[in-house]
């Protein structure tokens, strides 16, 4: 089955190659992102070497990818260098640039690495005040860096050692966690990523069948439970009982600073996103 899928995505990728832009063609353009996205992320050695090729074009000569596809070959030419340079360019365009969505793409990029000690050191760079990363930013690279299949453990060992110096970033913060909106954010999010996962499942119901017959697989083993029916004969003793309720008493509780509200809600942002991080990488696995 994987060959068979290897194959589709490969004829895909030729369909749209990377040498040929039409940036005056919307649909094209979006089957070759999509194209260069899933060619690079099932190993397609085709893409490794295009998206390296227009990157050194991009470090040499400063010829800049295409606006529309700079984001995927960004990511997958910095996920496939063996060159820790490579990332320290791109680190360098992030400090020069000051167009907000160029810095945003950049941003992301430099979270694709496949380099535990560089994913590491961007963490601790995101967190630093003298980094050039806004605080704003913090949860961004973070999310990123958890969304690699290869950052994950990397981000929930940095935010174990390096808790204190990831809320004290982002106590800017604190008035938008005092008014509620993070705790709505969060929700949003979980609720997405349920409804999501609950689509995920209901396709695989629909097809599983169907596809385990095209590929000849064999379904596993299903287990027959056999029901045990018990008769018990209950006997009900009816008490009076007078009780006398003393009234609790009231206790105060002093409402917690700002400050406690925005590091409480940026801390449950991290660890949700961390779990989401995990649970994508264990369905990919």
């Amino acid at each position: 089955m994987t060959a068979h899928v290897l194959q589709l995505i490969t004829n895909f990728y030729n369909s749209v190659p990377l040498s040929i832009i039409d940036e005056d063609n919307q649909l094209y353009t979006l089957r070759q992102n999509l194209a260069v996205t899933l060619a690079c992320r099932v190993g397609h050695s085709g893409c490794a070497q295009h998206t390296l090729e227009v990157f050194e074009d991009y470090k040499v000569n400063g010829t800049n990818p295409p606006k529309n596809l700079r984001s995927v070959v960004l990511c997958n030419a910095i996920r496939h260098t063996n060159a820790s340079d490579d990332w320290t360019f791109l680190w360098q365009q992030y400090l020069n640039n000051n167009v907000s969505s160029e810095r945003s793409t950049l941003l992301s990029a430099l979270a694709c690495s496949t380099d535990t000690d560089l994913l590491r050191e961007y963490l601790i760079l995101s967190v630093s005040n003298t980094s050039g990363i806004r605080s704003g930013d913090t949860t961004t690279v973070f999310s990123n860096v958890a969304s690699n299949h290869i950052g994950a453990e990397v981000a929930l060992q940095f935010l174990i050692a390096n808790h204190t110096a990831i809320l004290a970033k982002v106590e800017s913060l604190t008035a938008l966690a005092a008014s509620g909106e993070i705790d709505s954010q969060l929700n949003s999010t979980l609720a997405s990523a349920v409804t999501t996962a609950q689509r995920n499942l209901n396709w695989i119901a629909l097809y599983r069948d169907d596809l385990y017959e095209y590929y000849g697989l064999e379904d596993e083993e299903e287990t027959t439970s056999t029901s045990t029916t018990t008769t018990t004969t209950t006997t009900t003793t009816t008490t009076t009982t007078t009780t006398t309720t003393t009234p609790a008493p009231v206790t105060t509780t002093p409402t917690p600073e700002t400050t406690t509200l925005g590091a409480a809600a940026f801390t449950s942002s991290l660890f949700l996103t961390l779990a989401l991080a995990f649970v994508a990488k264990c369905l990919v696995n």
